[in-house]
């Protein structure tokens, strides 16, 4: 199960009340919740649970973090992103600009933040056992400040 938008998300959760995106079954992976184009700019996710979610295809585009954002302008704020299956990005942006600030990451298949073409600012995020790259930026533009990596396995050339 994914959700594609071509429109702005506000997801604003609390810290009493975060919203949760959760399988329904828990040997199953959902896919993704993916924004797409300039309608869905300006979207913005705060006290999020993304868990157990994968990657979706649709329309000949292949979203491959279980939270995606292409062409697409996004803040996430006081999100947490837990053991995301089958796709290698927890989170993936393509040609978009991303602020990422008190969030927190772990148990990953592969990359945690994998920033493609894009620009923004990483900060006061923390990642725990990531199994590929923390942060992955390829010919992108990224403020990255006051971050805390730990166990993350895969630090090349365009990766922390």
């Amino acid at each position: 199960i994914s959700i594609i938008s071509y429109g702005k998300v506000i997801a604003d959760g609390t810290i009493a009340m975060p919203i949760s995106f959760v399988p329904l079954d828990e040997e199953q992976p959902w896919g993704a919740v993916a924004l797409q184009g300039d309608g869905a700019d300006k979207s913005s996710f705060s006290y999020c649970n993304f868990e157990k979610g994968s990657g979706a295809k649709y329309a000949l585009v292949h979203y491959t973090g279980m939270l995606s954002a292409y062409n697409a302008d996004i803040s996430i704020d006081h999100c947490s992103f837990d053991s995301n299956k089958i796709e290698d990005d927890t989170f993936n942006s393509k040609y978009a600009n991303i602020t990422i600030t008190n969030s927190k990451f772990t148990n990953t298949f592969s990359d945690g933040i994998d920033v493609d073409i894009s620009t923004g600012v990483i900060e006061n995020t923390e990642f725990y056992n990531i199994s590929g790259d923390a942060i992955d930026l390829m010919t992108s533009s990224v403020l990255i400040k006051n971050n805390y990596i730990i166990h993350a396995n895969s630090m090349g050339k365009k990766g922390f």
